[in-house]
């Protein structure tokens, strides 16, 4: 007769089997418990500077969308002999966007993606910079959004942290210094008179406006903005629903809702 399998189990036991089963299977266990730790350590170290910084450049972003980029106009093409007004907005322009990126490359350079990947919450977060770094989504070359991210990081003490916007407005209008970074971008906004660039940037504001909602969907750290739906064209419409939504965004929920009309 066949041993039963209590018989098998205990010829397991007695020769150890078991209990090396049993050691792999808690050490997994443990493996486990601590990448979640530390996923959720690096979370809450880590995402609230970066939707913060997000949410105050969705609003430079919905705020030229609504006027049709109409400002830009005024102080995208200074020098140092312009008005001293239009050198502060555009290095604001240009400071908005290279502390986004710097908050997510502190993000890299500290964080195991592996780990975070643990995280529901991390898992989105990393959904979304995939996102927003991809050539149907990026606004300049990745390389470029790195350059420009890392430029105004700074080592305080034992933490990395970002340039105050005193001190990149002074760098950034120092001759030859942190500006030449920059040009990729500057020529992005030169250019905002091409419809195609405008729809560029409004896509990309697109993102970062359900990367707030899905990440902070009570606002505890970002502001509740309505959208600019109004402002897309069908084409990229069709392009966020169909190419950018359901292909590296399907937890986002109700992505229409950033797409239809909106009022200004």
């Amino acid at each position: 007769m066949a041993a039963s399998w209590l018989d098998l189990l205990a010829a397991a036991a007695g020769g150890g089997l078991f209990s090396k089963v049993v050691d792999r299977v808690w050490s997994a266990i443990a493996q486990r418990r601590r990448s979640g730790k530390s996923a959720r350590a690096l979370l809450s170290r880590h995402l609230d500077p970066i939707l913060k910084t997000a949410d105050e450049l969705y609003g430079k972003l919905r705020s030229l969308a609504v006027e049709d980029f109409v400002s830009l106009g005024h102080y995208i093409e200074v020098d140092t002999d312009s008005d001293v007004e239009k050198q502060v907005e555009l290095a604001n322009l240009m400071y908005l966007f290279a502390r986004f990126w710097a908050r997510l490359a502190i993000l890299r350079k500290e964080g195991v993606f592996v780990e975070l990947s643990a995280q529901h919450q991390g898992r989105k977060l990393l959904g979304f910079m995939k996102t927003l770094e991809s050539r149907r989504v990026r606004i300049v070359e990745r390389s470029f959004e790195r350059l420009m991210g890392e430029s105004v990081l700074r080592l305080r003490r034992t933490y990395w942290d970002t340039l105050t916007f005193g001190e990149f407005t002074e760098l950034y209008w120092a001759e030859g210094t942190l500006r030449r970074w920059f040009e990729p971008l500057e020529y992005l906004f030169a250019d905002a008179g091409s419809p195609s660039v405008r729809q560029a940037v409004l896509r990309y504001g697109v993102v970062l406006h359900a990367f707030l909602d899905t990440l902070d969907p009570k606002h505890r750290v970002t502001n509740a903005r309505p959208g600019y739906g109004n402002k897309l064209t069908k084409k990229t419409r069709r392009d966020l629903h169909y190419r950018v939504f359901q292909v590296y965004l399907p937890f986002v929920k109700h992505p229409d809702a950033y797409l239809g009309e909106a009022s200004g």
